[in-house]
């Protein structure tokens, strides 16, 4: 017969708050109230881009010339940034060119991806002062949030399952960071 195992009185619950991209932490005044609430069905979040309207403007209005077709992905970094209240794990959003070069990269707070991305995707084109013909993305979340900018300029913006340049970069990026790739 299995023994019980023994309960202490002294036993306490640890509650930890789950957010997604974020290190599990301690709940916050805040966090209590969400914690100890009935939830009548899962609730499920659709992000919805947003983007610095002006900036849109002005890269339209600027005339940049088209080049060839660029390769881009935002993807979670397996290790957790200490910066702040609560350690996070950061988005990084690389943009390569179809030979694999990497044009920019950007890292981003879980949060803030949503707004984020899309501004830092049209600050990369007036950065490198050209715009692609065609941006080839890895994952949902890339298409979604920056779809909006490539049909408003006339990139066509593709999602793709899987693409050699992408995954020999993030295979080196996992290998830099001591990760299996």
């Amino acid at each position: 017969m299995a023994k019980q195992p023994e309960v202490s009185q002294q036993a306490w619950p640890s509650f930890r708050s789950h957010l997604p991209g974020f290190v599990p932490w301690f709940l916050t005044p805040p966090d209590w109230t969400q914690a100890f609430r009935p939830v009548a069905k899962w609730e499920t979040h659709k992000e919805e881009p947003m983007f610095n309207e002006l900036l849109l403007e002005q890269i339209k209005k600027s005339g940049l010339p088209h080049t060839e077709g660029w390769v881009g992905d935002c993807i979670l970094l397996p290790r957790a940034v200490e910066e702040g209240e609560r350690p996070y794990f950061p988005y990084a959003f690389m943009l390569l060119s179809e030979e694999g070069l990497v044009l920019n990269m950007k890292l981003f707070k879980p949060d803030e991806v949503s707004q984020d991305l899309p501004n830092a995707l049209m600050e990369m084109f007036q950065d490198l002062q050209c715009l692609p013909e065609s941006l080839l993305v890895g994952s949902e979340k890339a298409f979604v949030l920056l779809e909006p900018i490539a049909e408003k300029l006339d990139i066509e913006i593709r999602q793709v399952v899987s693409h050699p340049m992408l995954e020999s970069f993030l295979n080196s990026l996992g290998d830099y960071m001591g990760g299996n790739g």
